[in-house]
């Protein structure tokens, strides 16, 4: 008696070998067998079990399951479309600070997306807010064998005398210089009173040093490039020189074997060089300071009950009271490798399905306008999957007029209506269309307007209770003592605490919560 359990629209796992088409293979091979389906759901409300199902069921050969539960209705699905991936990360914090103020615990929140390269910018927004968090199935985004390896190089250039550094990429990609060389230069830089790096650096151009043949060899060329980045650090950004370090050493064939694995590997050195471009400003030891400071934050012990981070596919098996799925882009959910096999897009749809279905009480969906790469700002399109999401399951689906007159009264980039409407618009519009390169701000001044976080807004039916006297109001200068001056744009009470958004001159939009902000008023 053969008695086989599995389910296609959770097969999630073909690059690890895993073939959807087993299950069908199954019931050819044995056509007398009697099929049961599992349809009653015991996690999910029913708003997030349809729009689940209108997710997985444009994929074909698989056997369609209604889902019920007994836990009906439920919290509409929330769509929203940040000005960029920044934002979009400050968002999601905000929007986890105000479900705790609401009695959610932190721990319930998960926080998912497609690659692991990005948790970097949202790991960031968690430490700028000093909210714990944990990271599921990865290491966090500094401590990442090939983020410290460029780090590493960075700071050799920085400063040639850093061992620590010059031992960890001596022979990174292998260059020759094995464990024999390595010791003998260490024995030479004592003997003279030098650092290793100091030593490959005098190497270049002495006339006496213990080395012959391909050691001398290895580490003269080594020595040569050092001297060479330390020049062009005085000339050019620090972007410029780590791809001018990462091209020199070919470091790309090294830690990119074909694989998936690989290419996630690059995908994280990627974003590694899009942080330094948007930190153009910063000379060589401005960027390392900065980073230094998210990497000592990193090391902190994980809080067990703090929110989750972790990818889709870590997510198997997992469930979570409140999900943000974020970075809902044509080229990252759907990912761009599969934008062209069909077979590979079913893969990322029941992706996405698997993430949706993890969630308990509340999905809350977002994307990105533009996203920050290296090679500059590229204007983001909304994945095509939000367009299957019924406008009924969404939070102010039936308001597509009021949305679309907002959209024309606006005459710059401003938070998006939350109807699936607005991204069948403009996905179809763009579905087609090349990614562009833009480098305008979102208004001439170059800040955001002043809107309110639409996350977090509560409905009519569910106006927060006031316990206190409101201290904010719109207008007010105040100073925060890492944001600066800004003014406040918004406050409301919120259970027994106050909710207070600030434009800040320098940092863009806030929200606070005003007992932990500590707000200074000023004339």
């Amino acid at each position: 008696n053969i008695f086989a359990v599995g389910d296609a629209d959770q097969s999630i796992y073909k690059w690890r070998g895993a073939d959807f088409r087993n299950i069908n293979r199954f019931r050819e091979q044995y056509p007398g067998a009697e099929l049961i389906l599992l349809e009653q759901n015991y996690r999910s409300t029913q708003i997030i079990l349809d729009a689940a199902k209108a997710i997985i069921r444009c994929n074909r050969d698989r056997v369609d399951k209604e889902l019920f539960t007994e836990r009906p209705g439920g919290v509409p699905i929330t769509i929203r479309e940040a000005y960029n991936d920044v934002e979009e990360a400050d968002q999601v914090v905000s929007t986890i600070e105000s479900l705790m103020l609401e009695g959610v615990e932190s721990g319930g929140c998960a926080v998912m997306y497609r690659t692991n390269a990005q948790s970097r910018v949202i790991e960031e927004a968690f430490i700028r807010s000093g909210i714990n968090y944990r990271l599921v199935g990865a290491t966090r985004f500094y401590g990442r064998r090939e983020i410290k390896d460029l780090v590493a190089y960075l700071r050799l250039v920085y400063n040639p005398a850093d061992s620590v550094s010059f031992n960890r990429i001596i022979n990174t990609p292998t260059r020759g210089i094995g464990q024999k060389t390595q010791q003998r230069l260490a024995e030479w830089a004592v003997k003279n009173g030098w650092t290793p790096g100091e030593a490959v650096l005098r190497l270049v151009s002495a006339t006496e040093h213990p080395f012959n043949g391909r050691a001398y060899s290895a580490l003269s060329t080594f020595g040569q490039w050092l001297r060479d980045w330390i020049v062009l650090q005085q000339q050019i950004s620090v972007g410029d020189l780590l791809d001018t370090i990462i091209d020199g050493v070919n470091y790309r064939t090294y830690i990119d074997d074909g694989t998936d694995e690989g290419q996630d590997r690059w995908a994280n050195i990627m974003e590694l060089r899009a942080v330094a471009r948007d930190r153009e400003d910063l000379d060589l030891g401005q960027f390392l300071e900065q980073v230094a400071l998210v990497s000592d934050v990193d090391d902190l012990e994980e809080d067990p009950n703090a929110p989750t981070l972790l990818t889709l596919h870590a997510a198997k098996g997992l469930e979570f009271p409140v999900v943000f799925i974020v970075g809902l882009e044509d080229g990252l959910l759907p990912h761009s490798r599969s934008l062209e096999d069909g077979e590979e897009l079913a893969e990322e749809r029941r992706l996405f399905y698997v993430g949706l279905t993890r969630a308990k009480d509340r999905v809350l969906l977002s994307h990105a306008f533009r996203r920050m790469t290296y090679g500059g700002v590229e204007v983001s399109i909304p994945s095509r999957f939000l367009k299957d999401i019924p406008a009924d399951l969404v939070e102010g689906g039936n308001s597509r007029q009021r949305r679309r007159e907002t959209k024309r009264k606006a005459s710059s980039w401003q938070w998006s209506a939350s109807s699936t409407d607005t991204y069948r618009d403009r996905s179809e519009r763009t579905e087609r269309a090349p990614r562009t390169s833009i480098g305008q701000q979102r208004t001439s001044s170059g800040k955001s307007l002043p809107e309110p976080n639409p996350w977090t807004e509560p409905s009519e039916s569910k106006q927060a209770v006031a316990y206190g006297e409101q201290r904010y109001r719109s207008g007010q200068k105040v100073r925060h003592a890492k944001f600066g001056n800004g003014i406040v744009v918004q406050s409301k009470l919120t259970g027994n605490d106050e909710e207070v958004a600030v434009a800040f001159d320098d940092a863009g939009i806030k929200k606070l919560i005003a007992s932990m902000a500590k707000l200074e008023l000023r004339d």
